[in-house]
């Protein structure tokens, strides 16, 4: 098993180097058409480099997804106490919401033990992946609750009111490259990389349905002496 993954990383290091080479060929051919074809054919052309200027942009955020993903549960883990309310809080602002997005916070246990860094990427693509999937922007709430978990540890939830995913896949969503089979497209790598931080801290996640959306279940270990 370990080998295995060793491998993995291997394999995930090498086409991370190969599609960031092509990455900056593609940037290169893109000036090379801006500077001659916009003469002949100025409409024409601006349709096609918009293409391909949209295109480029998904390339750079797979690789940038696959050297996150390679370096992801590496660093050195360094446990603080925080409030979870203020860290929620302080991302939900940063992300693209529409005015009538609303965080919901309903926290019994607020100040956690924790790698504010990890957390912080963590609630960052749990509350980008509500949003991005969320059909009707305007009405989207993200919940998000803690509470001392049975057996000591915190417990955290954070979920939102989508249109979730099927049962089958709630094991899988965060598997990387899975195909999501409600429309056949890969899912993004974000959900494995938080996934593999927490595991570096000792926590786990799991993703539930109910309610008509979707909920990430997060346990952090009970004994994470802060630094």
């Amino acid at each position: 098993m370990i080998e295995e993954h060793s491998q993995r990383q291997v394999f995930a290091r090498a086409l991370s180097q190969d599609y960031a080479s092509l990455l900056r060929s593609a940037r290169q051919l893109s000036a090379y058409v801006r500077e001659d074809l916009l003469r002949d054919d100025p409409d024409a052309a601006m349709h096609a480099l918009g293409m391909l200027d949209l295109r480029l942009a998904g390339m750079d955020r797979f690789v940038n997804d696959l050297i996150r993903y390679c370096r992801a549960g590496q660093r050195h883990v360094t446990p603080e106490q925080f409030s979870l309310t203020e860290l929620a809080e302080i991302v939900f602002r940063k992300q693209n919401v529409h005015p009538g997005a609303e965080l919901v916070v309903s926290i019994a246990q607020d100040l956690i033990v924790a790698d504010l860094s990890a957390m912080r990427m963590v609630l960052d693509e749990l509350f980008r992946n509500a949003i991005t999937h969320h059909p009707s922007p305007s009405t989207l709430q993200i919940h998000i609750e803690s509470s001392t978990a049975m057996g000591a540890g915190t417990l955290i939830v954070v979920r939102d009111n989508g249109n979730g995913v099927p049962d089958g896949m709630l094991t899988k969503i965060a598997q990387p490259f899975v195909k999501l089979s409600t429309n056949g497209k890969s899912a993004s790598l974000g959900l494995s990389i938080i996934s593999r931080e927490l595991e570096a801290m000792g926590a786990q996640m799991q993703f539930r349905a109910g309610g008509g959306g979707l909920s990430a279940v997060i346990v952090l270990p009970a004994h994470m002496p802060a630094t």
